[in-house]
């Protein structure tokens, strides 16, 4: 990483890059020399938000494009207005920043649980799938 390299370069959700220079901050090296309690008191976070913004800015997260596991999380400290909420808080919660092409590739590498009812499973494509909400109704 260099510390030379601009918040706005980096994954974010856009109302963290503007809390972020709101409160000063214009390079990695400002933003890497703080500890996750002093960024959350400063950015009016969660410290689990601050901690996700240090680990990006810091490089501790590896890029998508380099990585086969999940892709390197944008935080995003409004009202839930970004992608894939992963986790909430009070500030809207952790977006995982991904694009709709790398939801897709998640989704599919999912195998749903079975139902062991053939009908239904093949109604459903295989069978309920995992991480999303399903609901059954009868008439």
């Amino acid at each position: 990483m260099s510390s030379i390299r601009e918040i706005t370069s980096f994954p974010l959700a856009p109302s963290v890059r503007t809390k972020l220079q709101k409160a000063g901050f214009r390079t990695a090296a400002e933003v890497s020399a703080l500890r996750p309690a002093a960024l959350a008191a400063e950015l009016g976070l969660s410290n689990e938000e601050a901690l996700e913004i240090l680990k990006i800015v810091r490089g501790d997260v590896v890029a998508p494009s380099t990585a086969s596991a999940a892709p390197a999380p944008a935080v995003d400290g409004s009202n839930g207005n970004g992608t894939a909420s992963s986790t909430s808080s009070s500030h809207g919660g952790v977006l995982a920043g991904r694009s709709a092409l790398e939801l897709l590739r998640r989704d599919h590498e999912r195998k749903p649980i079975i139902t062991f009812s053939e009908s239904i499973d093949e109604m459903l494509g295989g069978g309920v799938p995992i991480g999303s909400i399903t609901e059954f109704c009868a008439s």
